[in-house]
C-alpha cells in the first residue's frame, strides 16, 4: 500500500467537510421557511440567533473532532492487502455474482410489493431473496462508488494498469449503475449514481465532453444530459410515489421537496435544544428483528427503529401516518439512546463506521491529489462519489446496533473491500 501522507489524505478529509456542509449547513437553510417546514413536519419552531450560533458551533466542533479521530485512525491503523493477484480476480468474479443476486432480489421485491414497499410493514413477508436484498444493496452501492473513485485513481496515477482488469472494474460500475437507474425505488440511489455516470461516459477520462465552455453538438454530452434529466425526474417522482403523495398539488410537492432536505439538520437542532419525548432502545429493536428473522409471531411493528423514534420526536400529528421513519443522521444519533450506556455504545459504533468510511475513501483515492488543474466535472465526480459513501454509512448509523441490520455488516464488509482495493494496486507496473 502507498505510504500515508498528508497529501493523499486530503480527498478523505475534504470530502467529509463537503458532506457536513451539504447536510448540516445547506440542509439547515430551508428550516427558516416556515411554510415548507410546516408542510413536511406538521410543526415549526422559531430559531433564535443564539440557537443558530450554538448549532453552527456544534457542527464545527463535531466535524473537527470526528475528522481528527478519523485522520489519526488511518495513520495508526494500517490495513495491508493479503490478497494475491489470483485472489483479486476471484473476488471480482464474486462481486459479479453478488450483483446478479442483488438484481434478482430487487426485481422480486419490486414485483411482489411495488415501489412503496419500504413504507409498509412487509419485511416479515419477504422471501429469502428479498431479505438478502436488504443486506446486499447498500454493500453493492458502496462497491460501485468506491470503484468509481478507483477508476479515476487508476487513470490518473496507474498508467500501466492492465486493460482487461480495468474493463472488469468498469463493467461492474456499468452494470450496477444501469440496474439502479432502471430498478431502484429510492430517490437517493439514483442521485448517488451520478458520479458513476460521469465516469462511465469518460472511458478516456479527459472529462471534457460536458464542458460548459463547449457549445458544439456532442452525442455523449446530449445522451448524458438526457439520462441525467430522466434520472432526476424519476428520483423526485419515486420520492413522492413511495409516500403516496403524487396526487398533491405541484406547489405542495415543491414544499415537500424543499423540506425533505432538512431532516438531519432538523433532528440535530431539535435534540440540541429540546428534551426528546421518545428514546431509541437497541435491545427492543434487536428482539423484534430476531423474531422476524426466525419467523415468529412478532405482532405489528411499532416505532422501534432510530428513524421511527426520531420521526415521533421531530414530526407532529402522526395519528394517520403509516409506519415510516426519518433518520436522525450521524450527529442527531448521539442524542436518542434510552440510557447513557447505550449512548456510549452508540458513539463507539459511530466511530467504527467513521473509520470504515474514511478508509474506504482513502483506499479508493490514495495518490489521487486534487490539483488546481483538475477539471470541475472531475472534482464534482470525486466530491459526489465520496458524499454518497458517507451518506450510506451515516444515514442511520444506530440501526447497526441490531445485528440483523445491513448497517451492522458495513464495517466487516469494509475490511475486505479495503484489502481488495489495495490488492488491485499490486497490478501497477511503473
Amino acid at each position: 500500500m502507498n505510504s500515508f501522507t498528508k497529501e493523499n489524505l486530503n480527498p478523505t478529509v475534504t470530502s467529509f467537510a463537503f458532506y457536513n456542509f451539504i447536510i448540516y449547513v445547506l440542509g439547515f437553510l430551508p428550516l427558516f421557511n416556515e411554510q415548507a417546514v410546516f408542510f413536511t413536519y406538521n410543526t415549526f419552531f422559531n430559531m433564535d440567533s443564539l440557537g443558530v450560533f450554538f448549532y453552527l458551533c456544534f457542527i464545527l466542533f463535531a466535524y473537527f473532532s470526528f475528522s481528527l479521530f478519523g485522520t489519526y485512525s488511518l495513520k495508526f491503523l494500517r490495513i495491508e492487502s493479503f490478497f494475491s493477484k489470483g485472489a483479486v480476480e476471484i473476488f471480482l468474479i464474486a462481486i459479479y455474482i453478488i450483483i446478479f443476486i442483488s438484481l434478482c432480489s430487487k426485481i422480486e421485491v419490486f414485483l411482489s410489493f411495488g415501489s412503496n414497499f419500504r413504507h409498509l410493514q412487509v419485511a416479515a413477508e419477504y422471501s429469502l431473496l428479498g431479505k438478502i436484498n436488504l443486506i446486499l444493496e447498500p454493500l453493492v452501492d458502496v462497491i460501485n462508488l468506491s470503484f468509481t473513485l478507483l477508476l479515476i485513481n487508476i487513470r490518473t496515477h496507474y498508467k500501466k494498469f492492465p486493460k482487461n482488469l480495468y474493463k472488469k472494474i468498469y463493467y461492474i460500475v456499468f452494470i450496477w449503475s444501469l440496474s439502479q437507474l432502471l430498478l431502484s425505488t429510492t430517490s437517493n440511489a439514483r442521485i448517488e449514481l451520478i458520479p458513476s455516470l460521469i465516469v462511465l461516459f469518460n472511458p478516456d477520462f479527459n472529462f471534457k465532453f460536458i464542458s460548459l465552455r463547449k457549445s458544439t453538438f456532442n452525442i455523449k454530452k446530449t445522451l448524458f444530459l438526457i439520462i441525467l434529466g430522466l434520472s432526476s425526474v424519476m428520483s423526485v417522482l419515486y420520492s413522492f410515489w413511495n409516500k403516496n403523495k403524487l396526487d398533491f398539488p405541484l406547489g405542495a410537492l415543491l414544499l415537500e421537496a424543499f423540506g425533505r432536505v432538512t431532516t438531519h439538520s432538523q433532528a440535530l437542532y431539535f435534540y440540541l435544544f429540546n428534551e426528546a419525548k421518545f428514546k431509541f432502545d437497541a435491545l427492543n429493536l434487536l428482539e423484534r428483528r430476531l423474531c422476524v428473522l426466525f419467523g415468529g409471531q412478532c405482532g405489528p411493528q411499532e416505532y422501534l427503529t432510530p428513524g421511527a423514534v426520531n420521526l415521533l420526536n421531530t414530526f407532529s400529528d402522526l395519528s394517520k401516518e403509516l409506519y415510516a421513519g426519518s433518520s436522525p443522521g450521524i450527529y442527531g444519533s448521539l442524542f436518542i439512546s434510552s440510557n447513557s450506556f447505550q449512548s456510549f455504545i452508540g458513539l463507539l459504533w459511530i466511530l467504527i463506521l467513521l473509520i470504515s468510511a474514511f478508509y474506504i475513501i482513502y483506499s479508493s483515492t490514495s495518490n489521487l491529489l486534487v490539483p488546481s488543474n483538475f477539471s470541475k466535472i472531475k472534482l464534482l465526480a470525486i466530491s459526489w462519489g465520496t458524499y454518497g459513501i458517507y451518506r450510506i454509512y451515516f444515514y442511520d448509523p444506530l440501526d447497526g446496533l441490531s445485528i440483523t441490520s445491513p448497517v451492522f455488516v458495513l464495517p466487516f464488509f469494509s475490511y475486505f473491500l479495503i484489502t481488495l482495493l489495495n490488492g488491485l494496486k499490486k497490478y501497477e507496473s511503473k
